[in-house]
């Protein structure tokens, strides 16, 4: 049974890294529903001073200074993205190695019980 402990130490080390996985992922979802959120008020407020803006003389500054708040923000929404699809391509790797390493410690008892059964 010393190979289905060493399974069983493998198998524990992927269960917390996978709890950790899962905490980063629903960390970077609560991150993204409160940056939507924030997004939209943001995005609320400039449409306010679109119509302040819009007859000032300084309309291109402000005009310039919403496309820099939109390029910011996809470039925001991006990372966030990535991050998430990292962290779900690393959680479907980890539940693969968990599934060998279930098949495995299925195996070495196969093993164990007919080893018992020849005798």
């Amino acid at each position: 049974m010393d190979k289905w402990e060493t399974l069983h130490q493998k198998e524990c080390r992927l269960r917390v890294k996978e709890e950790i996985n899962d905490s980063e992922i629903r960390q970077i979802q609560r991150l993204t529903e409160a940056y939507e959120s924030h997004f939209h008020e943001a995005q609320h407020l400039l449409e306010d001073l679109d119509d302040l803006f819009y007859k000032h003389d300084r309309h291109s500054f402000y005009e310039s200074v919403k496309e820099e708040f939109y390029q910011e923000s996809r470039d925001v929404q991006n990372y966030l993205e990535e991050s998430n699809n990292e962290l779900t391509s690393e959680k479907w790797e980890l539940q693969g190695k968990l599934d060998e390493v279930a098949y495995e410690k299925r195996q070495v008892i196969l093993t164990e019980k007919e080893k018992l059964h020849e005798y």
